[in-house]
């Protein structure tokens, strides 16, 4: 909850109207927002010097979260002092404008048809050195339209504007316009939902992403939990927090799927046994405890 002090500091209306969910902005303390720093840490530090200006953000199947980590990241990134444009290439379920309360369009759908120009697709967020395009009205024929070379044309343009143009994109798995976004971006990041079955469809995913010759620079999990947890909290103490980012007593080192593992734990139990034995050895008893 936010203090009396922070509550009297007059806001944006447009600062008001961002969604709770990009919490890089609206819980900067969480461990949550950490989690999303994290990413743009491992994607600062993971490009080897290559230029990976245009992030492509996808994932398998709906509901996995990509479009939440497309505006968290961008977010994280524009808090660092980088130039960042979020474009919402999902011309069919958009949530961008959603996300940070803005105008549905004129948009990238606009843009690519030509009816407007630049600037007038380019929405200023209240978030300092973050830029928003929404997807604009949604076309009959997205994948269509987002092949046409006036898109790429599009990107070589923002690359030279901003320092890093994050798009959010459909699932892989659902629809074909990802594949001609990946094609023409630097990086793929793909966003993973933990739930039964995943592993097939994220494998299917990532072979379609390298048919088409797309670099996926890494995936993002969601939905990662553990039973009995706590988590660290400034100055020592430890408190109930985010289920989503906690360490446990009994850590296992597994992802829960209702009352199972979904992988194994027998590295983990021999390291167990082991410690085990250990503490056996300094009790003196010569029997495990």
């Amino acid at each position: 909850p936010r203090t009396e002090e922070e509550l009297d500091v007059e806001q944006p209306a447009e600062a008001v109207s961002i969604d709770k969910m990009i919490c890089s902005y609206a819980d900067p303390d969480s461990l949550a927002a950490e989690a999303y720093r994290a990413v743009r840490t491992n994607l600062f530090f993971s490009t080897h010097g290559e230029s990976h200006k245009v992030i492509q953000v996808t994932s398998p199947s709906s509901s996995d979260g990509k479009s939440t980590l497309a505006s968290n990241l961008a977010v994280s990134l524009a808090q660092s002092g980088v130039k960042v444009l979020l474009v919402d290439a999902d011309l069919r379920r958009p949530k961008v404008h959603l996300n940070f309360g803005i105008e549905k369009g004129p948009g990238l759908s606009n843009l690519i048809r030509g009816s407007i120009e630049l600037p007038e697709a380019i929405h200023r967020s209240a978030i300092e050195n973050l830029d928003l395009m929404p997807a604009g009205p949604r076309p009959r024929n997205p994948s269509e339209l987002l092949a046409l070379p006036r898109f790429r044309e599009l990107l070589a343009t923002l690359r030279d504007r901003y320092d890093f143009v994050i798009i959010d994109s459909p699932p892989v798995l659902a629809v074909t316009d990802p594949g001609a976004i990946a094609v023409r971006a630097d990086g793929v990041l793909l966003a993973l939902q933990i739930r039964r079955k995943v592993r097939p469809s994220a494998q299917r995913a990532v072979e379609i992403l390298t048919q088409l010759g797309a670099n996926v620079l890494g995936v993002v999990v969601n939905g990662v939990g553990w039973r009995r947890a706590y988590q660290y909290r400034e100055g020592g103490s430890f408190g109930s927090g985010s289920r989503f980012y906690k360490y446990t007593e009994d850590f296992r080192g597994s992802y829960l799927l209702g009352d199972s593992y979904a992988y194994s734990t027998t590295g983990i139990e021999q390291q167990e046994d082991a410690g085990e034995l250990v503490d056996a050895h300094k009790n003196g008893d010569g029997q495990r405890t």
